[in-house]
């Protein structure tokens, strides 16, 4: 063979054959013991890599062994029919390809509506799985009536379903002496990589899958009768049985049949007579796994001897009822909602936060990605990316002294290089050509602005035409250097001319004005746009300009022709890094910090460390008792202010920050006791972090208890122009699931801190609420005097 061909088998299934003697499984993890030499000839398995050293493959055989196998002793293997007893797709080799191997899964089941899937598993392992089977002890009765949605027609049998922990993957024993998790634990990640997928292929919004149930045969004639199925009581109907198994009914989209061990035997697949499909009969055999669309057919089981069955359900998301209007004092309508503690539900015409969409380093891709990261503690800092420029070229290396006209920072937060530069310009209909010379913000800024409308309930259709609005902080980006001097231009069919000076949509491609309003010719939508540059606070006073286009008008009967305002928007900010121009700038001016680290309220803050990402939110000003069910959260408050004349430009001013705290606290009605957290802008520098302390203290006093202090920068450093929309993004995130993330990089306290009459905690690791609910508030200062503040419940 070559090396094209031989290699053009890897991620095939393969079979071994003519190999010469036995073969030792190779050792893939540390913690593997060495197993005897075995005969694998015969043996059928996938080619997962391909050793240009050895020539040799890596095969994973069904038995979850590798063996690296000559190219010689491989061939392609074309499993038989599942009615032949072959199978539809094989279970995947590692836990990467999941997501691969569920999308060829929903294919198949959204074409033929069932799915036959070969397992990779250990012979001992499997074994164990059985055994622990025939040793559970809280088999139970089912309803008779309830028998054949669970059993299938004329299924007989012992049920249970189980509550499992988890093995440790990182133990082979471990797995052995609880294997009956490890195959539950398959059914879970599984269940978990279908649910993207579920609405776009099997018409279904994915809600969650069942608890494992087992079914095996009765042991004897007494556990059958102890076992057998009873006829529903009036007791079950008063307890809610047959409600709560209509639900299941109604909600079930996927049944999952494991087969741990059988001896042989049939199951015939009984489609829906509408349907019009002839019965399936496959055979029963071991390590098998059937996935069977439940709202389309049924099953009869028709086993020979013993067998184990490791069954789940898929579950559609359950019906939503229509909300109902509570009526009641506020206190009484809080409890009903569960508030027992803490502020109630904010009456009247309020801004609600609808929906987030966040992309930011660390992989906090996305609203819940971005909690996670922040509370693990996740450090986003990673050194400069070779795909954005050559720091040997751009940057001075460590130990040396600075040098004007080079960075001396080497770190800063980037998102992933395909989460920055690459675009689907097919989605929003844009050429090739206009595509290629639009600036990353832009690029990303149409993903996630769309993304933010999806999540909110919207669709292309619902936002055309719609007054919605967008405002954004900017503050620009290196990509002007990147507009060529030289493009080219279709003349004809198939011919292109070069043609010198700037392409003709560079400007639009590169412009912050077009950033907000790109978006609004994509989908036609009409209503007000902003782009705002007032440095690190620039989407806050974006949000605040929003917040004005959104607040309720209280207009007199005759002047009704002056309301201009506007029911939903697009909020936030947007940032990228993508060239060493704005880096060597600030190094110029000393502003970051040469350690490449936001050092929040610690001493050794020294500057701050840039970052770069996307902070959006959708706003929707409303009365309604829907929304108010519906939001994330809730804009209770939002107020810019500027310091005049200060020490310098530059400089903070406490007493500036410390009205600008005041004033949107007075629009959200609220008293300083009532804040439970507040997001700083926490830049990690001598002279910032002490002045926003002090101004937080003199605002935040009197209180009840301590006030929980804590900065996103620490973790994704200073996104600038969208560093107030990602802490914002944090807000919603931290009301909604009331815990303080940790700020990190924290050691020792800087001692310019005026803190110690200051009823406040510097988290250093995540803290629950007092409460079930709760305000949070962020503070964001613009290089320029511009300060921002907004609080949320």
């Amino acid at each position: 063979m070559s090396g094209l061909e031989t290699q053009s088998l890897e991620q095939q299934l393969v079979v071994i054959h003519g190999v010469d003697g036995p073969l030792r499984p190779e050792k893939v993890d540390e913690g593997g013991h060495e197993k005897p030499a075995v005969d694998v000839n015969g043996k059928v398995g996938r080619a997962v890599w391909w050793n240009e050293e050895s020539s040799t493959y890596m095969v994973h055989v069904f038995e979850a062994a590798y063996f690296a196998v000559p190219a010689a002793n491989v061939r392609k293997y074309d499993p038989p029919s599942p009615a032949d007893g072959g199978f539809d797709i094989a279970w995947p080799s590692h836990p990467e390809a999941l997501p691969d191997f569920a999308w060829s899964a929903s294919e198949v089941l959204a074409k033929k509506g069932w799915c036959l899937v070969q397992l990779i598993a250990d012979e001992d392992v499997r074994k164990q799985a059985a055994r622990q089977v025939s040793e559970f002890t809280k088999f139970k009765a089912l309803k008779e009536e309830f028998v054949t949605d669970y059993l299938g027609r004329e299924g007989a049998g012992k049920t249970g379903f189980i509550e499992t922990e988890l093995p440790d993957p990182d133990h082979v024993g471990s797995l052995k002496s609880d294997a009956l998790s490890l195959f539950d634990r398959n059914l879970t990640n599984l269940a978990a990589a279908c649910a993207p997928l579920t609405f776009d292929l099997l018409d279904f919004h994915f809600g969650d899958r069942t608890k494992g149930m087992l079914w095996t045969p009765y042991a004897n004639a007494r556990e059958e009768q102890a076992l057998k199925p009873e006829r529903l009581s009036e007791e079950d109907v008063d307890e809610g049985k047959v409600e709560e198994h209509i639900a299941f009914l109604q909600r079930r989209k996927l049944s999952c049949m494991m087969w741990l061990d059988n001896q042989g035997g049939t199951i015939t697949l009984i489609s829906r007579p509408d349907l019009g499909a002839e019965d399936v009969t496959l055979p029963l055999t071991p390590k098998k796994l059937l996935l069977l669309r439940s709202d389309r057919m049924t099953f009869r089981h028709s086993p020979v001897g013993s067998f184990a069955v490791l069954q789940s359900w898929i579950l559609e998301e359950p019906p939503r009822l229509p909300a109902l209007r509570i009526e009641g004092d506020a206190v009484s309508k809080a409890e009903a909602h569960g508030i027992l503690k803490g502020r109630p539900y904010p009456e009247g015409d309020r801004v609600h936060v609808m929906s987030v969409m966040t992309r930011l380093p660390g992989d906090g891709f996305g609203p819940n990605e971005y909690w996670s990261m922040l509370l693990e503690g996740t450090d986003g800092e990673v050194p400069i990316p070779f795909l954005r420029w050559d720091v040997d070229l751009y940057c001075t290396k460590e130990g040396e002294p600075h040098q004007f006209g080079k960075a001396y920072a080497q770190h800063g937060g980037f998102c992933r290089h395909e989460q920055i530069y690459s675009f689907d310009n097919k989605f929003f209909d844009i050429s090739d050509h206009e595509a290629r010379y639009m600036s990353c913000s832009q690029r990303v800024f149409c993903e996630d602005g769309y993304a933010v409308m999806y999540r909110a309930g919207h669709s292309r259709e619902s936002i055309s035409g719609q007054p919605i609005g967008i405002f954004i902080g900017d503050t620009g980006s290196d990509w002007t250097p990147f507009n060529v001097v030289e493009y080219e231009v279709e003349v004809g069919p198939g011919q292109s001319l070069k043609v010198g000076g700037p392409a003709t949509t560079a400007s639009t491609g590169a412009g912050n004005s077009v950033l907000v309003s790109r978006l609004m010719h994509l989908f036609n939508m009409r209503g007000p746009t902003s782009s705002a540059d007032t440095a690190c606070s620039s989407s806050l006073v974006a949000t605040g300009i929003a917040m004005s286009w959104m607040r309720e008008r209280r207009l007199g009967p005759n002047m009704s022709h002056a309301e201009s305002r506007i029911k939903e928007s697009i909020a936030g900010g947007v940032c990228t890094q993508i060239g060493p121009g704005s880096y060597i700038a600030m190094c110029g001016l000393n502003m970051i910090s040469p350690v490449g680290r936001c050092f929040t309220f610690d001493e050794s803050g020294d500057g701050y460390a840039r970052g770069e990402g996307v902070g959006l939110m959708f706003l929707k000003g409303s009365d309604k008792f829907e929304d108010s069910l519906e939001q994330n959260a809730c804009m209770l408050g939002c107020c810019i202010n500027q310091d005049g004349r200060s020490a310098s430009m530059t400089a903070p001013n406490g007493p500036s920050q410390q009205a600008c705290i005041a004033a949107s606290m007075r629009e959200a009605e609220l008293e300083a006791r009532m804040i439970n957290l507040a997001e700083c802008h926490g830049t990690g520098t001598a002279l910032g972090d002490p002045i926003e302390v002090g101004a937080l203290r003199n605002a935040m006093e009197p209180r009840d208890f301590a006030l929980c202090l804590t900065s996103s920068k620490s973790n994704i450093g200073h996104l600038e122009g969208s560093a107030a929309a990602v802490a914002m993004c944090k807000c919603v995130m931290t009301v909604i699931m009331t815990k303080c993330a940790p700020t990190i990089h924290f050691k020792t306290l800087n001692p310019h801190l005026d803190h110690a009459l200051f009823d406040a905690i510097f988290c250093t690791e995540a803290n629950p609420y007092l409460y079930r609910c709760g305000h949070c508030q962020v503070s964001s200062f613009g290089v320029g005097g511009t300060n921002g503040h907004a609080i949320f419940w």
